[in-house]
């Protein structure tokens, strides 16, 4: 619907090829027909898209052009001098176009501009937005106006052939409508929680938020990472802010970088972050087959190519940090079953790699340190291939021998692996709907779940709590001591389905609907935590066995956060706190910025004064038995 004057125009799809006014009053009505009126080389596309004011006339966008009209849409006119000029219904128009989106059209203090795409000519290169005003004198042109953004994110790339999609941040945002705000902002808004913006008429531009695929890790309260498995992408998504925003990885010299394609990775690709912002992962360079590991230091913004390897196989286990390296296995399932296990120095200067001759698939390692670690594996008969089963194995020299110390006679369809610590690993499976619980000191699976009605379950530890779920299905566990007592949890609409899910501390990330939410990815968190922006003062959260915290608050902090904890008097708690630290590992304030009130035996509150620290996430660091606690902050200035 578009206002003009005292009329209001209705886009309508019909047979009539046109669009419908109202008066003022809604009184009266007329239907403005198009077909035979328009020159238009597809009789069926005559769709009123968009009503632009320009020298104080009105000038409509209609299927790709632009026109002219009388006060009664009677007498119909192009509205370039040139009838061939940016006309989409010219068979050279995509050549002739110069990269302009005619859906981009708008006017500023009575000047037309649009967007354009730099290097829209390459269909496989990664392009860049920008604007263009419009030029009646000598001739008709579209002229670069200002500075174009420059996509350092390298997302989808822009497809030139009007039969391609547009996806990515060409796609959702390039394509969008532009909303102009206070004479020289602009806003485009699009798909998958995008949003554009510049504020100086397009001199710079700033990317707000940007998110695509689902969840992969979560890092702490308010920080996760998204995967794009599309083929052909580099989108590696991070929220800072509990997902309000978020922004893919940026990728600021493409000659040095890697340009991520997880399409043959999905969601099992390697991936390991500490706490410190070192991680990497695994993948491989697009347009390039082969498989590569890249690494990040800067918390997972940007990330570098360090090795490549063609045996990288397509399924990958977790990530183990053992005696400064990092221990993980890759797998193929295709015809036969292959592994790898790989060996990573924290430095990332070294890889080592283990190959495996026998049919067997990694899912999950377990380690006390380098030399002794455990490996949950799926087998099969060399003799005979259909046949196979679930093993443990055990190895005390690094994987270069290892003993089967437990086998299930029958497959497993694993759908979620936990390792609630060094002793306990829960694994959900499919067909059947089962629970289980490796115990290392019994060595020993138990059942704890049987759902013969359904075609998975998944497993959830949140707020201290153990649930089950699955398609409608919401269980909590009734006795920490007994995990086979479940029993109906509260959920406020109904019951929910759940597809995927993933947690940690305070917050799960779950896939789900019920009876008033459809599918779609969402934010969990405990009862009193889930207000971001409102100073609260929750109960106290689990963090390990020998450390708790309350969530801080007020939460985000603006001068003063504060925290209060517990713990088992097994340590000093002030020698414990080690001061406070960036999402990027670096140390922003010492501990003498934070004091210690109410301090008892085992309680105290932990108060750190942010007056001095911009906006941004930040964390509290406690370190003690050997475990490292981070309590994350939010200030917000």
């Amino acid at each position: 619907m578009y206002f003009l004057d005292d009329q209001l125009l209705v886009s309508i799809q019909s047979r009539y090829k046109g669009f419908v006014t109202l008066s003022e009053d809604l009184q009266e009505m007329n239907l403005i027909v198009l077909k035979g009126i328009l020159n238009h080389s597809n009789p069926d596309s005559y769709k009123l898209r968009k009503v632009l004011i320009y020298n104080n006339k009105p000038v409509f966008y209609i299927t790709g052009n632009l026109y002219n009209a009388d006060d009664n849409f009677t007498k119909w006119s192009y509205f370039y001098q040139d009838t061939t000029f940016m006309n989409a219904h010219d068979p050279d128009y995509y050549k002739r176009r110069g990269g302009i989106w005619p859906s981009t059209f708008y006017v500023l203090n009575n000047e037309l501009f649009a967007n354009y795409v730099k290097n829209q000519e390459n269909r496989w290169s990664y392009s860049d937005l920008g604007i263009k005003k419009y030029e009646a004198e000598p001739v008709d042109t579209f002229k670069v106006f200002n500075n174009i953004f420059d996509n350092d994110y390298h997302t989808m790339r822009y497809f030139s052939s009007p039969n391609q999609r547009y996806d990515g941040i060409q796609g959702v945002l390039y394509n969008a409508n532009p909303c102009i705000l206070d004479k020289s902002i602009i806003v485009k808004a699009g798909l998958v929680k995008s949003l554009l913006q510049t504020q100086d008429n397009g001199k710079t531009w700033e990317l707000v938020s940007y998110l695509t695929g689902r969840p992969k890790a979560i890092l702490n309260d308010s920080t996760y990472i998204f995967f794009n498995d599309n083929p052909k992408v580099n989108e590696v998504n991070r929220t800072e802010d509990y997902g309000n925003t978020f922004l893919p990885t940026i990728i600021p010299d493409v000659s040095d970088s890697i340009l991520f394609d997880m399409s043959m990775y999905k969601s099992n690709s390697i991936f390991y972050l500490d706490n410190t912002g070192k991680g990497f992962l695994s993948g491989r360079k697009s347009e390039v087959f082969k498989s590569y590991i890249a690494y990040t230091e800067d918390g997972g913004k940007t990330y570098r190519y360090l090795f490549s390897k063609n045996d990288f196989k397509s399924l990958g286990s977790n990530v183990c940090k053992l005696d400064g390296k990092y221990l993980f296995a890759t797998s193929s399932t295709s015809g036969i079953l292959y592994n790898i296990t790989c060996f990573i120095d924290t430095g990332f200067a070294n890889i080592n790699y283990l190959p495996y001759d026998s049919l067997f698939v990694v899912h999950y390692i377990l380690g006390d340190n380098f030399e002794h670690y455990y490996r949950f594996a799926t087998a099969k008969d060399i003799h005979n291939t259909p046949k196979g089963w679930f093993e443990v194995h055990e190895t005390s020299d690094s994987g270069k021998t290892y003993t089967v110390i437990l086998k299930l006679d029958h497959l497993l369809d694993i759908a979620q692996l936990y390792e609630h610590n060094t002793d306990s690993l829960f694994f959900a499976t499919k067909n059947p709907a089962r629970l289980y619980l490796y115990d290392r000191q019994r060595n020993a699976i138990d059942t704890l779940f049987i759902a013969d009605d359904k075609d998975s379950v998944l497993v959830m530890l949140l707020g201290g709590k153990f649930y089950i779920l699955g398609e409608k299905l919401f269980l909590e566990n009734t006795d920490r001591m007994d995990l086979t007592q479940w029993q109906p949890a509260k959920w406020d609409y109904g019951t929910p389905s759940f597809e995927s899910v993933l947690f940690k501390g305070n917050v799960a990330l779950a896939r789900l609907s019920d009876d008033k939410r459809p599918w779609n990815n969402y934010r969990i968190m405990p009862e009193g935590l889930t207000s971001v922006d409102e100073g609260v003062k929750p109960e106290i959260g689990y963090y390990t066995s020998h450390f708790y915290a309350s969530a801080p608050w007020p939460l985000p902090a603006h001068s003063e956060v504060r925290v209060k904890v517990s713990w088992d008097m097994s340590f000093d708690l002030v020698e414990a706190v080690q001061g406070v630290y960036s999402i990027y590992g670096e140390l922003f304030d010492r501990k003498d910025k934070i004091k210690f009130e109410n301090l008892t035996r085992n309680t105290a509150d932990i108060i750190w004064d942010c007056s001095s620290a911009p906006s941004g996430s930040y964390f509290i660091l406690v370190r003690h038995n050997g475990i490292t606690d981070c309590i994350p902050v939010i200030v917000r200035k």
